[in-house]
C-alpha cells in the first residue's frame, strides 16, 4: 500500500507497526521498550521517541531512572505521613482483597502523588498518602 495522504488512522497504523518492529528488536536482545508521542499532518508522520531499556526487579515496567526517582521520593516522603517501615516493592491488600506492591511517590502528582501496582487485576495507580495508609495499617 502506497500512502499519498497521512490521515489520523494512517498513523496510527505505521505507530503501530513501528512498535511491533520495536518490540521484537527489544525481545531478541532482552530488553523492553517504551514509545513517546507522536504526530502527523498530511505530509508525514513523526514519532517522538522509542526508548529500549533494561527491564528492572521490580516489574513495574518502567523506564529504571524514572523508577529510581520515585523510589528515592518514596524515601523522602514516607516519614512524614507515618509510613517509614513501609518500603518500595512491599505488598499489601487494598478493600477489596486485592494485592497491590507500592512502586513509589511521585512528585509531580500533587494530590494523588503515591503510585502503587494492582497485582490481581493489573494496572498502575496513584492515591493519596492517607488512602494508602489505610491499606498498610488496616
Amino acid at each position: 500500500m502506497k500512502i499519498e495522504n497521512m490521515d489520523k488512522i494512517k498513523a496510527k497504523m505505521l505507530g503501530e507497526e513501528l512498535m511491533a518492529s520495536a518490540k521484537t528488536i527489544a525481545s531478541k536482545y532482552g530488553l523492553e521498550v517504551k514509545r513517546g508521542s507522536g504526530k502527523y499532518d498530511s505530509n508525514e508522520y513523526k514519532l517522538n521517541s522509542v526508548v529500549f531499556f533494561v527491564p528492572s526487579g521490580s516489574g513495574s515496567g518502567m523506564i529504571p531512572s524514572n523508577e529510581n526517582k520515585l523510589l528515592v521520593n518514596w524515601n523522602m516522603k514516607r516519614d512524614a505521613f507515618g509510613l517509614g517501615d513501609v518500603n518500595v516493592g512491599d505488598v499489601f491488600q487494598n478493600r477489596k482483597g486485592e494485592d497491590i506492591k507500592l512502586i513509589g511517590w511521585d512528585s509531580k502528582k500533587y494530590r494523588y502523588p503515591v503510585v502503587y501496582k494492582n497485582l490481581s487485576k493489573g494496572g498502575q495507580y496513584k492515591t493519596t498518602p492517607l488512602s494508602f495508609k489505610e491499606y498498610v495499617h488496616g
